[in-house]
């Protein structure tokens, strides 16, 4: 389990402690959960955007938008005036 001697050392605790914490035998206190969370996002956020990033590029992607206007027509008419 080298993750959890890896994040064992980075964060003061020992490797049992993080197993502990992986088995749901224990949980990590707020500020080693913290510290958790900085280290995950820090180390692991940036490769999860290059594959989405990568996985765009070669499949393609769709984006999908909603947006309002002001007209105060009902609904389905094309009664508003538009500016010319």
């Amino acid at each position: 389990m080298l993750v959890g001697v890896q994040l064992g050392a980075d964060l003061g605790v020992s490797q049992r402690t993080v197993q502990r914490w992986l088995k749901g035998q224990a949980a990590p206190k707020p500020a080693a959960a913290k510290a958790i969370e900085t280290k995950v996002r820090h180390k692991w956020q940036p490769k999860v955007k290059e594959r989405v990033r990568k996985a765009a590029e070669q499949n393609g992607f769709t984006l999908h938008l909603s947006a309002t206007f002001g007209y105060t027509a009902a609904g389905g008419s094309t009664d508003d005036p538009r500016p010319a």
